[in-house]
């Protein structure tokens, strides 16, 4: 947003007082080139808007929706006073509907139907209803039809594992699974363990001190532990949740931090069971008093 946009947004609605005295700040940061003078961001008088001024900022833009859009007063105006016609004659006319015609010569700036819609949507869905996609579209490149065993291949060597192949490459993909040659155009890739064990998963939740930490930093591990219902044999080196806290063990945990805010944010559950149990300026006697209203909400 330009800085005339960007004020005339900011002092929408306010007194004129205001206004002048966020234009002159404007004005000061940002120069009175890129504000515009006072008289822009005050209301209009009755009577303002005549034939000639509007017909002067209609002249600022070559389409009516342009127009409406950097002036809307003045278009306003020009609609009011019923001389849109006469201040936008200047303007280029705006095309109403395509013909075969037009939509043809859309379709030629295109090497692809899909391309053609994304980059002339109306043209494209006018085509389809006068049905005559088939003639614009002459020219376009033909789209690939169908998926080969060696067009599958080719396209799977790209890639290093299957999910990455998935990802990469939809439709060559769902052919290699349509085909039922998956397992041959991804011999080169490395293999994915398809499930884990109780071995594995223990060995996973060794890596994290909380439930918590396991559930987001190894979300197929901890499903597997669910349901498997070997979560607690997995766990059972992990600190306890927040509901367990003691205020021996909140006092231990406190005793790792030299301020309230490194303690809050390196250990919010046993933060908040100190403020629940009463027992936070205690914990935190060993802490500077100037973050001591940081637990107050």
């Amino acid at each position: 947003m330009n800085k005339h946009k960007e004020l005339k947004a900011l002092i929408k609605g306010a007194n004129k007082a205001d206004r002048v005295g966020a234009h002159e700040a404007y004005v000061n940061y940002f120069g009175a080139d890129s504000v515009g003078p006072i008289e822009d961001y005050l209301p209009r008088p009755n009577g303002y808007w005549t034939f000639e001024r509007v017909h002067a900022e209609a002249l600022k833009y070559e389409t009516r929706a342009a127009f409406q859009k950097g002036s809307p007063r003045a278009h306003k105006a020009a609609r009011r006073l019923k001389i849109m016609d006469e201040v936008c004659a200047h303007m280029k006319p705006v095309l109403q509907y395509h013909t075969a015609e037009s939509i043809a010569a859309e379709a030629l700036k295109y090497e692809t139907r899909v391309a053609f819609q994304k980059g002339s949507p109306r043209a494209y869905h006018a085509a389809l209803r006068l049905k005559i996609m088939e003639e614009v579209c002459a020219h376009m490149k033909p789209m690939l039809q169908s998926h080969t065993a060696e067009s599958i291949a080719a396209e799977a060597l790209k890639y290093d594992t299957r999910a990455a192949f998935e990802r990469g490459s939809k439709g060559a993909h769902k052919a290699a699974l349509r085909l039922k040659i998956m397992d041959e155009v991804c011999a080169h890739m490395k293999p994915v363990r398809q499930s884990h064990t109780a071995g594995s998963i223990a060995a996973e939740a060794l890596k994290y001190d909380t439930r918590k930490e396991f559930k987001t930093g190894s979300r197929g591990a901890h499903q597997a532990a669910q349901r498997l219902k070997i979560m607690k044999q997995v766990c059972a080196h992990m600190t306890l949740g927040n509901r367990s806290h003691t205020a021996e063990s909140i006092a231990a945990e406190a005793l790792k931090y030299e301020t309230r805010l490194a303690f809050k944010t390196g250990s919010k559950g046993a933060y908040d069971a100190a403020l629940r149990l009463g027992i936070y300026e205690q914990v935190c006697a060993h802490m500077p008093k100037h973050a001591g209203r940081e637990h107050k909400q």
